[in-house]
């Protein structure tokens, strides 16, 4: 189950909100030293997760920045995207449900403007974060128990949270 999650997982990637083509581009943000992996540091995923973790190279685009960390069915992903244009969220709602049947999505309160948990049965947990009406960031925790996979994407979200409001990415 865990290994079809993971390879599912750049198509829940392209359901994220991403630019596109021929929209303004977001106001101008401070810029800063902070990445997306150095937001939450591989000790810190570590301790969230309670297992030693490898670290792929991060992966830099326009928009977005994607940090994955992972060993034997463990797999961590923290993704940031800057939106271009507004998000139509009913339909990135929708695209969830559909991508995984069976899966439990609700709201979480006191993450950005809006946040989402998407809890899959035995699997684990996602968290979909709108910081601000111009980012989206995603931490998805894979292969932990349940309980634990929800409080470790709770903890790796707020540490990278933190960050965002102090330096936006």
């Amino acid at each position: 189950m865990l290994s079809s999650l993971v390879a599912l997982f750049p198509v829940l990637l392209s359901l994220s909100p991403t630019p596109h083509a021929g929209s303004s581009p977001p106001p101008p943000r401070p810029t800063a030293s902070v990445t997306t992996c150095s937001a939450v540091t591989k000790p810190q995923i570590e301790a969230a997760v309670g297992h030693h973790l490898d670290a792929a190279p991060e992966e830099h685009g326009k928009f977005a920045s994607t940090c994955n960390y992972s060993a034997g069915d463990v797999a961590v992903t923290i993704s940031i995207r800057h939106l271009i244009q507004p998000l139509d969220l009913t339909a990135e709602i929708e695209n969830l449900r559909a991508a995984l049947p069976g899966s439990v999505l609700h709201e979480v309160q006191g993450m950005g403007s809006r946040a989402f948990a998407l809890d899959i049965p035995g699997a684990g947990t996602q968290l979909h974060i709108l910081p601000d009406e111009h980012a989206y960031l995603l931490v998805s925790v894979l292969g932990v128990a349940h309980n634990r996979s929800a409080d470790a994407a709770a903890t790796i979200a707020r540490s990278a949270l933190r960050h965002f409001q102090c330096c936006h990415f």
